[in-house]
Formats: C-alpha cells, structure tokens, sequence
C-alpha cells in the first residue's frame, strides 16, 4: 500500500474566455508506490468544463473564483518524497514536472499551502470549501508564522509603541472573541502610557536575551480573561523590534481579590517594588521599570552609594523609613519620597523590603523656586530702599544744608534706586506674563544697529560709573523684521550680565553680524567667567552663581531667562561661550524677519 503526496497539477481551463494554452491549476493525489501515473488513471483529470460552483470530491476539478482553483484532498501525507505533476496540454498529452509543492501537516488540524498564483496563504479541512487564512488581513506577510495557525496555543504579535496586535493565529483571534484577524488587528485596545510603557519594557528585556512569563488580565470585548503569558523578540518589517506572545489561559479558580490587588499594584502611578535583604530586587511595577530600568537594587537608586547602603542596612534591621532623598533614574537625578518597611515576602515567607516612591521633584523645585523668589527679592529691595530712604533722610533732615550740588547728588541717587526697584518690578511682571504666555511681540522692521545702539546709550551711565568702555561694532543698514522693545531688552540684559561681572577699568565689546540664517549679536565681557557648576542652569529662573546673602554682585537672577524666552518667541536661539583670554561672551542668533 503506497501513502499519498499532495501535489499540483495544471490542466487546459474549459473557460472560453481564458487562452486555449493558459493552464488552470489543479490539486490531485499520486501514489508514492509508483514514480510514474497512468495518463489513464482518474486521478489524471483530462480537461474539465467544470462551471464555478463546482464542487471538491474525488479528481474532480472544482473552480474557486476567477483563477478556477481545483482541488483534491485525498490520502495521508507521505514523508518528504519526491513525485511528480502531471501537466495537461491542449493536445492531450500528459508531462511530467519535477518541480512539486509537497504538504506535511498532521491530521485532523487544518492543512495549509500556499496559492500558486497569488501567494496567498490557503487553509482547508477535508471536502470544506477553500477559504482564506486570517493572515491575508495581516501587515506581517512573514511565513514563518504560518505553522503557528496549526496551534491550539494562542500566540499573536504586538507593536510595543503603537500599542495594537498586527498579527494573531486563529487560536488567538478565538481568545480575543475576534471575528477575524483583520478585525483583532484594528481592534481599539485603548492604549495607555502605562500599558504602552509595559510593552516596551518587556521588548528591552527579550531583546536581552532573557525568556520569562508572568500572569496577566486581557480583556476581550470587556471580558477579563488571565492567562499565563512567555515573550520573545520578534521583528517587525520596518526594523523596529515587537513581541511575540504566547498566551495559556488559566481555569484553575483563582482568587479575585488577588487579581485585582495585583492589577492595582501593576498599573499604579507610584513606584512600587520589592527587595531581599540584601537589596536585590525581587518584583517591581511598571512604574518602577520605566523610572529606574529592568534592573536594579534598593541602595544603587540613591545618588549617594552611602546613604543607600545606610538606609538599606536601617530596613534591613527592621526599621522604617520614609525621607525624601536624590535618586538615579533613567532621567537623571530626581528628587523621590521614598517610604520602605521591613515584610516578609509572599512566596517564600524569608524576610524581605517593600518600598514605594514618587516623584518630588516638581513640589521641591516650586518650594525651592519661591524660596529663591523670596531671598532675591528681599535682597533687591532692601538694597534700593536703604539708599532711596538715606538720601532723602539726608535732604529732610538738613545735613546737605543750602548747598545745591550736595543736594541734587542725593537726589539723583535716589532718582537712579527708584529706577533700578522699577526695573526689578518690570522683570517680576515679565516672567509672570512669559510663564502665562500672555506676551505678545509687536513686530517692526527696523536697523539692528538703532536697536542695539539705543541699548548701549541706555547703559552708558552704568558703564561710566565703573569705568568701563563699551565697544560696539554694529554695521548700519542690517533691516531686520522683531519687535525693537524686546530685542533691546534683550541687549540691555546682556550689557547688564557683561558691566555687573567685569572689573572696573575694563572694556566691554558689543558685535553684530548677518549670518546665513539671520543675524547674530555677541557681548562679550573680561569677567570670570561662566562656573562649571552653574552652566546648566545659567538661563534659568532666579539663578545666581552666587546665590548666598552675602553675594558681591547683585541681581534678581531674572536677565538670562527672559533674555532667552524673548529670542525662542522670535524662532532664535540664545547661548554662552567662554572666552580664550577670560570672561564670557554672550550671544543670540534668530532670523532676519521674525514670526509672532
């Protein structure tokens, strides 16, 4: 008794429509007893006018469609042996072809193939009628997927950033309660930062190399369903890495407050982890993955190696703790309120920590922000306010008698304190304005070098009186499309920085210049410099190299940040660089005609 091989076999269509030798296709049996057929055996199939809705049975040929797909499914498929296609030809001669598409998978789960003409994958059972399989509706045309339609095991695929499922066998599209493939594909999974953060984590970590499971709740069409799922890596066409997902459902009973719990704990807005007693970490959430990476202990998250080590030591003696403390994150270092406790752990019962944190850093930058708010301000307040109150106690008081030059001196030195506490209030309505977004630039064309001039003017007194030369180097007729009063500002932020840093006696030079893509205009000083510890946050609010009260130089720390809000709202850009011979020198660069 020979066992039977599937085989293709191309026979004249009986469509007067098709070309008389065109062949249509045709799916047989052949004895694998015997290398050769008899041309007049019945599983040779002479031609056929076989209509459309012919059936499948025996040798029969049967139409599907316009490409009259014949198909006959008979026998058992032998191993991997060779046979042969016999091909029909007009004249009635049979040839035989080498070239074969040999079938192996088990009974009874469905047979796969491929169409010859379109290169579509075919499923079919027994006489079933020939139907398409789910991944016709797939974007992953890959047939290394094609053997998993023949497991009972929902497995699917997963874009970890689009959050969706871009492929799934039937076993899957059967457990999401899909109607199709191409149904689960565009199906809304309601995808959250957190559910999003999830999936990319577990691709960081089968990208490494490690095979693990765990057990989690999906919820098809509402229905909460858990299952035990394993992750691989898989690529995805364009290059960018997805999960393949191997899904078990559970039907043991399982406790609903624990899911629940555990669902809570996953999905959290807080991290949540926990630790041995060495610190290792045994379990975190999502959170907790995506604020400090896959792989961490309790005391590598402090910024200081010894404060973690003393703090886990503290828990670890049964003690807890809760303190806000400087942690390493993906991000950088940020501030956490972090609380641990001494637990034992859930599975193995041995001593263990529980800890979970959140993010500080916005409440202690706001809290440290109106602290700064209140030290700068009183410190700039007091300073005028003295000087304004000694001169005129002087004048009313009469110690500057009837002389009128003694007289006027004080009083433009109260002139100028009254000037400087406007400036301050100015400033103090500006950042609150820019941080409102309430500020809008009156655009002009002007001459940049009216702009910057009428700035150095502004500050020439102030120079004077330290006995600094500005310099300017500004070409006329450089026509420019801003708003002249807040460019200025600008420049006379930079002079005030480039006069409060140098020495006295020295010069301060102001440079304009077009470049390619608008203009540039530098102020450079013969200072200190720019402190390696105070460039990252030179620009921003109330930030002071100096910030103690016994600082030399004065300041609200309020210039260099609106300085740079003004000239990102015209589409520029703002900077420092420190000069060769000393001192910094300040620039802004933007486009010669601005957009509000």
């Amino acid at each position: 008794m020979g066992r039977s091989a599937y085989f293709l076999t191309s026979v004249a269509s009986a469509n007067p429509r098709r070309s008389p030798n065109r062949p249509r296709t045709t799916v047989g049996a052949s004895s694998s007893s015997s290398s050769s057929s008899s041309p007049s055996s019945p599983s040779s199939s002479s031609p056929s006018s076989s209509g459309e809705g012919s059936s499948c049975s025996g040798a029969r040929p049967c139409a599907f469609g316009s490409r009259r797909l014949s198909i006959v499914l008979t026998g058992v498929l032998a191993p991997r042996r060779s046979t042969t296609a016999r091909v029909g030809v007009p004249d009635g001669r049979v040839h035989r072809h080498p070239r074969v598409v040999v079938f192996t998978p088990p009974r009874p789960r469905p047979r796969l193939g491929w169409s010859v003409a379109s290169r579509r994958p075919l499923a079919f059972r027994g006489g079933d009628r020939l139907r398409e399989s789910p991944m016709r509706f797939s974007p992953l045309a890959d047939s290394r997927l094609e053997i998993l339609n023949l497991l009972d095991l929902p497995v699917w695929i997963t874009d970890p950033d689009a959050v969706r499922i871009v492929w799934a066998n039937r076993a899957a599209v059967a457990l999401w309660r899909a109607e199709d493939v191409r149904e689960l594909v565009n199906r809304d999974l309601a995808p959250s930062p957190t559910i999003r953060a999830t999936l990319q984590q577990l691709r960081e970590r089968v990208q490494t190399g490690e095979r693990f499971g765990s057990e989690r709740t999906i919820y098809p069409k509402g229905e909460a369903v858990r299952v035990h799922m394993s992750f691989k890596a898989f690529p995805l066409p364009d290059g960018r890495g997805g999960l393949l997902v191997e899904a078990t459902p559970i039907r043991d009973a399982f406790d609903p407050e624990v899911v629940r719990a555990a669902e809570a704990v996953r999905y959290a807005p807080l991290v949540v982890t926990t630790h041995a007693l060495d610190g290792s970490l045994l379990q975190a959430n999502t959170l907790a993955r995506t604020t400090f990476g896959n792989a961490f202990s309790f005391a590598g998250i402090f910024a200081e190696p010894a404060e973690g080590a003393r703090v886990l030591a503290h828990v670890a003696g049964g003690e807890p703790f809760f303190e806000d403390v400087e942690v390493v994150t993906t991000e950088g270092t940020r501030w956490f309120s972090v609380a641990a406790r001494p637990i034992p752990d859930a599975v193995t019962g041995k001593p263990g920590i529980l800890v979970s944190a959140h993010d500080m850093t916005a409440r202690i930058e706001a809290e440290r922000a109106k602290d700064d708010l209140v030290s700068v301000v009183s410190h700039e307040l007091r300073t005028p306010l003295t000087a304004i109150r000694g001169a005129i106690g002087l004048v009313v008081g009469g110690v500057a008698g009837k002389d009128p030059a003694l007289q006027a001196e004080l009083l433009q030195m109260a002139s100028e304190n009254v000037q400087r506490l406007g400036r301050l209030v100015d400033d103090l309505l500006d950042v609150r304005k820019l941080a409102a977004g309430s500020i809008s630039l009156k655009l002009a064309n002007v001459d940049l070098a009216d702009v910057v001039q009428g700035a150095v003017e502004l500050y020439a007194p102030a120079a004077r009186a330290k006995e600094i030369v500005v310099e300017t180097d500004v070409p006329a007729g450089m026509p420019v499309f801003v708003d002249p009063q807040r460019i200025q500002q600008v420049v006379l932020n930079f002079l005030s920085n480039a006069i409060k840093h140098s020495p006295a006696g020295e010069v301060v030079r102001v440079h304009a210049r077009s470049i390619a893509e608008g203009f540039r205009v530098e102020v450079g000083d013969r200072g200190p410099g720019v402190p390696e510890a105070f460039r990252d946050k030179i620009f921003r609010r109330f930030s002071q190299a100096d910030a103690s009260s016994t600082r030399s130089i004065g300041g609200t720390g309020l210039g260099l940040y609106i300085a740079k809000t003004i000239v990102v709202m015209h589409g520029g850009r703002l900077g420092y660089e420190n000069g060769k011979a000393g001192g910094a020198v300040f620039f802004f660069e933007m486009p010669a005609r601005a957009t509000d």
